[in-house]
């Protein structure tokens, strides 16, 4: 009998330490994740500041294409690195945020729009997108010059 404990002991023991180990990387922000505001002043504040436009992120609790766009899109390294660095990242959940969701126009989710500092919105696309027709849709509007959002003084 004891010539089972002593290696099932061992066994369990380096299990805890894998589970543990896997627990603690799952909640650990990844790499390719973005620091979403959900407030709006804030957004335009930092837009103001930064001259960078604001991604605006609609979703809605009940919404499966929302999920999906937060698990594969969303999560995407390359479109997390250009939205990083080229955006102002504002998500709007349409049960916390329906005026501004309604001064938006947006009537189906998720949406992904792109708003000047000045809160015009200029870009944008409703419905699940693709990480790689996201950067696709984002790029050109990185490579705009800041100093055309910057508001006129």
């Amino acid at each position: 009998m004891k010539r089972y404990c002593l290696p099932l002991a061992a066994a369990l023991g380096a299990l805890s330490a894998i589970s543990i180990a896997n627990i603690a990387n799952a909640q650990s922000p990844a790499s390719s994740s973005i620091a979403w505001s959900d407030v709006t002043a804030d957004a335009f504040a930092a837009s103001h500041r930064t001259g960078k436009p604001i991604l605006v992120y609609v979703t809605a609790e009940k919404c499966a294409f929302c999920r999906k766009m937060e698990k594969e899109t969303w999560s995407d390294p390359a479109v997390a690195q250009m939205v990083r660095t080229g955006f102002v990242p504002l998500k709007l959940h349409a049960d916390t945020h329906p005026d501004e969701i309604a001064s938006l126009r947006v009537r189906a989710f998720p949406a992904t729009i792109l708003v000047t500092a000045q809160g015009k919105p200029f870009a944008g696309r409703v419905g699940f997108v693709e990480p790689a027709k996201l950067v696709e849709m984002l790029q050109p509007e990185v490579a705009v010059a800041p100093s055309i959002r910057q508001p006129a003084l």
